[in-house]
């Protein structure tokens, strides 16, 4: 453990840190980052960018390939949202192609049927947010969450793909405070300071 704050009745009454890492240290979130990436898409949703039902070939056609699976025309943002894909296995390492990889293995199961944690699908996530914004994850969700609930997006960083999407399944830094901002606004049902 790295770092420790607790809240209670909507105030930190206890924090600490443990040598080398301090409160202003932006740490690796690894899988803490699909909580972002996931709020990403609702904010995305409500905004009206996306369906949850969009089938993610048409937000992504180069990944249709003549041999494609044909579950793959199935897959929707909610079943990646939901680890849903319908896939028991998932590739090693983010390489140029990796979307195209990913998306075209074998579906063993229909999409929306079987749970396998997924760090690919949620970074098809991240990207899919960006695909339709035309911002990296950390633009689109600075206005709308960093800047509202008081985390500096001018220290949040995202690790990226060999091809430039940010890896929203895994790779976003940030401090232990902006953790537990986000984590008030989840218990406080999304609403922030009223």
């Amino acid at each position: 453990m790295h770092g420790l704050m607790i809240m209670r009745h909507g105030k930190v009454c206890a924090e600490g840190w443990w040598k080398p890492f301090n409160a202003e240290l932006h740490h690796c979130c690894h899988s803490l980052s699909k909580t972002y990436t996931a709020t990403a898409i609702g904010i995305a949703e409500y905004e009206g960018l996306l369906s949850l039902g969009d089938r993610v070939c048409d937000i992504f056609p180069e990944v249709v390939l003549p041999d494609s699976p044909k579950r793959l025309l199935q897959l929707t943002v909610r079943d990646l949202l939901v680890m849903g894909a319908g896939m028991e296995e998932e590739p090693f390492g983010y390489p140029k192609d990796w979307r195209v990889r990913f998306l075209n293995q074998a579906y063993q199961h229909e999409p929306g049927t079987f749970w396998r944690y997924s760090s690919q699908a949620t970074s098809c996530l991240s990207s899919i947010v960006e695909r339709l914004s035309g911002q990296s994850l950390v633009q689109y969700l600075t206005p709308r969450l960093f800047d509202k609930i008081g985390i500096d997006a001018q220290h949040v960083i995202c690790r990226a793909a060999q091809d430039g999407a940010s890896l929203g399944g895994s790779g976003l830094f940030t401090t232990t405070e902006d953790n537990l901002r986000l984590m008030k606004l989840y218990m406080d049902g999304g609403v922030w300071e009223g």
